[in-house]
């Protein structure tokens, strides 16, 4: 019995210790967004793109100081990282434990490893969705109000019970001009691989594939969820040479941010979205 919680204890610290090393630039990183920082649009990006496209979009965006619109900051008075988030006329904060940045970095890493994703910005790994097991969700909309959007993604961002979906290849072009799925195996692979399920564990997180085939993209929403309440306003993330959090992908080290807003229109354009 003590052997076991030696090795418990043991465990958690190194965990704490592993945490504190990997965020501890992170806190210098994920400073106030400034007056002239940059920021991603929609019209920055392209749909039904193809793997090269992508890959020269991805290199001009990482490099490009275009960052998030609200963005994960540091709070040095709380010492804590936060995510902006605007719930009507207010501006709050959603307070973030350092589990889930482990959570969201080993989903990244893993994906890439195993070739889910090639990217982390919205062509690619770029947005989720939150599956929250049905009788935890209802059990907490006894305990917030519909308005309460704070107390809502305070929990179920940190919550070791909720998983997150991500569309990956989001922008990527499966079809030819006749519909038909492209014959490249590359794009098959993503085709069929582009539900993504990261579960609760922050390193070394097991991965899961959700298939979706009765739609034309094979894109999972609530009728996929395999039971889980289903929640559409996940949380957003774009690399960038600027950003708050580390990942490593092959021999580098790259950074991201992470938002719970969606990609803005460029109010010194008329781009439309499609």
């Amino acid at each position: 019995m003590k052997q076991i919680i030696f090795i418990s204890l043991f465990c958690i610290i190194s965990f704490e210790s592993f945490s504190q090393n990997l965020l501890e630039e992170s806190k210098s990183r994920c400073i106030s967004r400034s007056s002239d920082e940059l920021t991603v649009y929609q019209g920055d990006l392209s749909w039904n793109v193809t793997v090269e496209d992508m890959d020269k979009k991805f290199a001009d965006i990482y490099q490009s100081g275009k960052r998030l619109q609200g963005r994960v900051e540091w709070d040095p008075s709380t010492n804590q990282f936060f995510v902006p988030l605007s719930n009507s006329d207010k501006h709050e904060k959603v307070y973030l434990k350092d589990e889930f940045i482990l959570k969201v970095i080993g989903h990244i890493e893993e994906a890439l490893k195993l070739n889910y994703a090639q990217y982390v910005f919205f062509p690619d790994m770029g947005h989720s969705h939150l599956l929250i097991p049905q009788e935890l969700y209802n059990e907490k909309t006894k305990q917030y109000k519909t308005e309460d959007k704070v107390g809502y993604y305070t929990w179920m961002l940190n919550s070791s019970e909720v998983d997150f979906l991500y569309h990956t290849a989001e922008q990527l072009n499966f079809f030819d001009a006749d519909k038909n799925l492209l014959l490249d195996r590359q794009v098959q692979w993503r085709f069929y691989t582009r539900n993504l399920v990261g579960n609760s564990s922050p390193k070394g997180s097991n991965l899961k594939i959700y298939k979706a085939i009765d739609t034309s993209a094979n894109t999972a929403a609530e009728s996929h969820a395999h039971g889980a309440k289903w929640w559409g306003g996940g949380f957003n993330i774009s690399s960038s040479s600027q950003g708050c959090f580390p990942y490593k992908q092959g021999d580098k080290t790259l950074y991201f941010d992470l938002s719970l807003e969606d990609l803005p229109m460029d109010p010194n354009t008329s781009d439309v979205y499609y």
